[in-house]
């Protein structure tokens, strides 16, 4: 018979509810929330994978040199884009506006040849990271704010390109 202390259990209650409020408090309040100005060494990633397919595209979007990419069945087109810090700013403000950290994906019936999306911000040791993919959707109550994210992105591409 393995007799259990009342003692020891209710010590270790406290410490397991405290962890799982800092766990909790991370995710609820923003822990990766986006800085108030474009961070030194700051990207911005928009990708897209064409699934079956053969087409890709990749912007990079960065203080130290941004360039698009994209690959149409083996015809590879890259260039360099340079923004000045405003646009940057700009961007992070949008990204602001939009809550761009708040938007989330779920889990959905997997299309084994749909193509995927991400879009990728990184600073410091911090990282956003959201899309679609294989069984991955964007929430439709953030569908629309993370389709404003994306054309604003693409806009700053071709912008640049005319």
């Amino acid at each position: 018979l393995i007799k259990i202390e009342p003692d020891i259990f209710m010590k270790k209650i406290p410490v397991f509810a405290l962890l799982l409020f800092s766990c909790l408090s991370c995710s609820l309040f923003g822990q990766n929330s986006l800085p108030d100005r474009w961070e030194p060494g700051m990207t911005i990633q928009l990708t897209y994978g064409g699934g079956m397919r053969y087409y890709s595209y990749e912007l990079l979007v960065s203080d130290t040199g941004s360039y698009y990419m994209e690959n149409n069945e083996g015809r590879i087109i890259k260039s360099k884009i340079n923004f000045y810090k405003e646009q940057l700013d700009n961007l992070l403000a949008f990204l602001k506006e939009q809550q761009f950290d708040q938007i989330q994906s779920e889990l959905t019936a997997p299309m084994h040849d749909k193509g995927s999306e991400l879009i990728t911000i990184q600073w410091g040791q911090k990282k956003i990271a959201i899309g679609t993919g294989h069984a991955k959707e964007i929430i439709d109550a953030h569908k629309s704010r993370y389709l404003k994210v994306r054309n604003y992105l693409q806009q700053m591409r071709s912008s640049k390109n005319n």
